[in-house]
């Protein structure tokens, strides 16, 4: 009978102990859920950093580009001067070098058809420039010359 007596006991202690364990784990857990839910952490920049609304003022660079070409025997250049306000073409300047009368024509006829204007306040990353007729190689010179000052970029 001794012996049941402490079997019930260490039984009946062994279930009190699991049992209290357990309504530990779950309260601890509980408590636990309870502060990290209540808990408001805040934080205090030392130093903050100014936010401005207003847009940064972009430099202006100025780029230049001589391209070469022949037309028949002729010895010719295109000089493209630009203004850039980061990549936005603000001013476009193109002169004009040629060793014939029939070079000269061809660059005038360029110079007459193609509009500058059209090209100010574009990205000149996107510039599209459309042939002008009778002008090709001119045309061509110049493209390229757009080319080379993005390359410088």
């Amino acid at each position: 009978m001794e012996k049941k007596i402490i079997y019930s006991a260490v039984a009946l202690s062994a279930v009190a102990f699991i049992s209290y364990q357990t309504w530990k784990s779950i309260n601890t857990k509980e408590i636990l859920e309870e502060t990290v839910a209540d808990t408001v952490i805040e934080t205090k920049d030392t130093n903050p950093v100014p936010v401005s609304t207003t847009p940064p003022v972009l430099e202006k660079k100025s780029y230049s580009s001589t391209v070469p070409y022949t037309v028949g025997d002729d010895d010719n250049s295109v000089k493209v001067d630009v203004v850039l306000e980061g990549f936005t073409l603000v001013s476009l300047d193109i002169s004009y070098v040629s060793d014939s009368p029939n070079s000269k024509m061809r660059q005038d006829k360029f110079e007459k058809n193609f509009d500058k204007s059209s090209l100010i306040g574009t990205d000149i990353t996107d510039a599209t420039i459309t042939n002008v007729t009778g002008a090709t190689l001119t045309t061509d010179a110049f493209k390229d010359a757009i080319k080379s000052i993005v390359g410088q970029l």
